[in-house]
């Protein structure tokens, strides 16, 4: 605790190092356009999340970073990196109360305390886009994307449930399908990114360019299906089993405790246990994401496809 106050309350900037620092993330930026994956949900998030800092990349561009001062970096180091903005959380073999102690021994302030929650994102127009990145690849790397629910929204869990269905995993119905079944892709899921405001739900898949297209279409195919027929009883009770063992493999990893300490006193002010979450997922019924379907997955999605040569 020590050493952790004195590098986040104390740290000093020097030109020198900040020179140095700028070519490390100029080397990640390059490293990162040469990553087709991480490239194609950069590009879905500049389009769905226009204008705000969503939609930005998270290491900067070449231009931002290029053009940052020490004064920039000294400012924002002491308007956001003070005890009052911090939240502590700890896991493993802990005592709470001398936990507490080193946080006020070490990180006193006087406006200690406070639990504003983050105000709001503006809410992104999210409305359906096809755009084409050509790149040379060997792969068309392909993104679909949905609107999804806020991280506290009441809906937030079909949205988990609905995102380990459709590609969380060997047993979900994208894999299934597009993997073992018509063998157009090795690499095919989903991914939930919740926000505070807001989330997005996206589908990735690389496949060969002349077989992109019907990689495409029959995951669209699979969609249309799922949102006309809904979930069956069977796949309803695979796919709860599933999300509960995620949770309670969760709680077995510290690491993982202590970001979810940290991620619910952020959202919702409070501790929720383990036994909360699974309580939560007991009561979701096929009816709940069903509707899901129909209100998020039921929509003209935003396309993103990044490869060597447009496909018609």
């Amino acid at each position: 605790m020590d050493i952790l106050s004195d590098i986040t309350l104390n740290a000093q900037f020097v030109e020198e190092e900040l020179l140095k620092e700028k070519q490390v993330v100029l080397s990640e930026i390059a490293m990162g356009k040469e990553n087709l994956e991480e490239m194609v949900f950069d590009y879905a998030f500049e389009e769905i999340f226009k204008d705000q800092p969503l939609g930005r990349p998270i290491t900067g561009t070449e231009e931002s970073v290029l053009n940052i001062s020490l004064k920039d970096i000294t400012q924002v180091y002491k308007s956001i990196y003070r005890p009052e903005n911090f939240v502590f959380t700890a896991s493993g073999d802990l005592d709470h109360k001398e936990v507490v102690e080193h946080c006020k021994k070490y990180f006193s302030t006087d406006n200690s305390g406070l639990k504003d929650k983050p105000e709001k994102e503006l809410q992104s127009k999210f409305g359906a886009f096809t755009e084409f990145f050509e790149k040379d690849s060997e792969q068309a790397h392909i993104l679909i994307n949905f609107p999804a629910p806020s991280y506290d929204s009441k809906e937030r869990m079909a949205a988990y449930f609905v995102n380990i269905a459709l590609g969380g995993g060997m047993t979900s119905l994208l894999f299934q399908k597009i993997r073992e079944e018509l063998g157009l892709a090795y690499s095919v899921y989903s991914l939930l990114q919740c926000f505070i405001s807001e989330g997005v739900l996206s589908i990735y898949l690389a496949t060969k360019p002349e077989e992109s297209m019907l990689a495409f279409s029959s995951v669209l195919a699979v969609l249309e299906e799922l949102c006309q027929k809904g979930f069956t009883q069977s796949q309803f009770e695979l796919f709860k089993s599933q999300l509960l063992g995620e949770v309670l493999m969760g709680d077995d990893d510290l690491e993982n405790r202590m970001n979810s300490l940290a991620v619910n006193e952020l959202i919702f002010g409070e501790h929720r246990s383990t036994d909360d979450v699974v309580e939560e997922i007991n009561q979701l019924t096929i009816t709940d994401v069903n509707a899901y379907l129909k209100n998020y997955i039921d929509t003209e999605p935003g396309i993103v496809i990044l490869g060597s040569e447009k496909q018609n």
